[in-house]
């Protein structure tokens, strides 16, 4: 099954402004609004990758926004189509976290590492601290 990637315009949309996080009042209650899978995923990622509630909803976010229909039926392509729109429209911080979620959501948990073993984080490029000479004054 292909699946093409549309990227949604979500500027001005409530806690989707650059820079933004989402309020108290926005954030919503996983449990109640996800489907068994990814409440199963969820747990996974709380219970036996020991990840933290923040770092686990962030997963569980980026992954429900992605999926549409069986996610056992998605295929390498599937994903490279996605990565290449998030490295052409956003940061490589960006495409570094999707990146990392996938490899939670298909590796780690449903176990379809031939999905996602080829793609690589991006490397950061490297920035060195100029520090002031100290001369005998």
């Amino acid at each position: 099954m292909s699946y093409s990637y549309i990227q949604p315009n979500l500027v001005g949309l409530p806690g989707f402004e650059p820079g933004s996080r989402a309020s108290e009042a926005q954030k919503i209650d996983l449990n109640s609004q996800i489907t068994p899978n990814l409440k199963a995923f969820r747990e996974f990622c709380l219970v036996d990758l020991q990840l933290a509630e923040s770092t686990t909803e962030r997963h569980v976010n980026r992954i429900e926004r992605f999926l549409v229909g069986d996610p056992r039926e998605y295929t390498k392509q599937d994903l490279r189509a996605f990565l290449m729109e998030i490295k052409k429209t956003m940061s490589a911080s960006t495409y570094k976290n999707r990146l990392a979620s996938f490899k939670r959501y298909f590796g780690d948990y449903l176990g379809m590492e031939h999905l996602v073993d080829s793609f690589k984080y991006p490397s950061k490029s490297f920035s060195p601290i100029s520090v002031p000479s100290m001369r005998a004054r």
